[in-house]
C-alpha cells in the first residue's frame, strides 16, 4: 500500500472568550472564518503531508501427514514506512494587535502579527516517523481421534519486530517557529509574561524501539455427547522490548502471560500476566 496525501483537517468552530487562548487567538479564527461555508478551515503548517508506504507477503503450507494430523506452517514478512506532517487542530493563530495587561488594560503588542502555533506534529529531520520490519513465524499440529470426538490443536510462534532505522517527531505547543524542522522557535507568550520558557513548549525526540514476542499453546475439546462438548487449553507467552532514545536511556521490558481456558457448556478463562522493566545488562531470569 502506498499513501501520500496532505493528511486529515480538523475545523475550529467555537472558542471561549474567556480563556487565554480564546481571547488571545481562538475567537479571532472563528470570527475571520463566519460567513465561510462549513468545509472552509485553516492550516498554519505550510508542508503539511501525510505519507505511508507498507507491504506484506505471507506464506501458508499445509501438510497432510495422515487423516488424523496435519502440519500447518505460517510465515510473513512486512515493511512498514511514515512521515507525518500535521497541524492536529487547524489553527492558524497570530499575536493581536492589543493584549491585556493588568493594572494597564489594553496596552500596543510588541510581537503583534506574530504567527503561534498551537499543536504541530512533525517527523524530526532526516527520519522518519515508523521504520519498521515484523517477521512472524507459526508451526502448527492440529488432529482428531475417536471418531473425531477429540479435536486438538498445539503450536508455538514468535514474532520479531526490528526498526530499520531512528525514528523521530518534533512537537510545538503554543509557540512560535520559523522553522520548527530546525527546531527554530521562539517562546512568545513566556516572553511578554517576563518568564522565557515557560510559556510555550518544543519537543524533540528520535530513537527507536524493538520487540520479540515468542508464545507456546495447545486446545483441545472433547465431545461428550451431541450436545455436551469440554474445551481446556493453555498458553504461555512472553516477550521482550528494548528501546533506545536519545543516547544512554536503554531499557528492557519483559511480558510474560498464561492463560488457561476450561469449559463445559460456558467458558471461564484465567491469565496471569507479569512485566517489568531492568536495565538492558541485567538480563532477568524468566521463572
Amino acid at each position: 500500500m502506498n499513501s501520500d496525501h496532505n493528511g486529515t483537517a480538523q475545523k475550529l468552530v467555537a472558542c471561549n472568550p474567556n480563556s487565554s487562548l480564546g481571547s488571545l487567538f481562538a475567537c479571532a479564527q472563528v470570527a475571520q472564518d463566519a460567513g465561510q461555508d462549513f468545509w472552509t478551515t485553516e492550516n498554519d503548517l505550510s508542508f503539511a503531508k501525510t505519507k505511508m508506504q507498507q507491504w506484506q507477503v505471507i506464506n501458508t503450507t499445509t501438510w497432510s501427514q495422515s487423516e488424523s494430523l496435519t502440519v500447518k506452517n505460517i510465515a510473513s514478512y512486512a515493511r512498514l514506512t511514515n512521515t507525518v506532517y500535521n497541524d492536529l487542530f487547524n489553527t492558524n493563530w497570530k499575536m493581536p494587535a492589543e493584549i491585556y495587561a493588568p493594572g494597564y488594560g489594553y496596552v500596543p503588542d510588541p510581537f503583534a502579527g506574530v504567527p503561534v502555533v498551537f499543536t504541530n506534529v512533525v517527523t524530526a529531520a532526516g527520519h522518519k516517523i515508523n521504520d519498521m520490519a515484523d517477521m512472524t513465524e507459526e508451526l502448527q499440529f492440529q488432529g482428531h481421534l475417536y471418531d473425531s470426538r477429540l479435536v486438538w490443536q498445539a503450536g508455538a510462534y514468535g514474532e520479531f519486530n526490528e526498526p530499520q532505522s531512528a525514528t523521530g517527531v518534533t512537537s510545538a505547543q503554543a509557540i512560535n517557529c520559523t522553522n520548527q524542522l530546525a527546531v527554530q522557535c521562539f517562546d512568545v507568550l513566556g516572553t511578554l509574561s517576563g518568564h522565557p520558557g515557560d510559556g510555550g513548549q518544543m519537543n524533540y525526540g528520535v530513537g527507536n524501539t524493538r520487540f520479540h514476542d515468542f508464545g507456546i499453546y495447545q486446545q483441545s475439546s472433547y465431545s461428550l455427547t451431541s450436545k455436551l462438548k469440554l474445551t481446556e487449553g493453555i498458553r504461555l507467552q512472553t516477550g521482550r522490548a528494548p528501546c533506545h532514545f536519545l543516547g544512554p536511556l536503554l531499557r528492557t521490558c519483559w511480558k510474560k502471560s498464561l492463560t488457561v481456558l476450561v469449559s463445559l457448556l460456558q467458558s471461564w478463562m484465567m491469565t496471569a500476566c507479569r512485566s517489568y522493566c531492568i536495565p538492558w545488562d541485567k538480563p532477568p531470569m524468566l521463572a
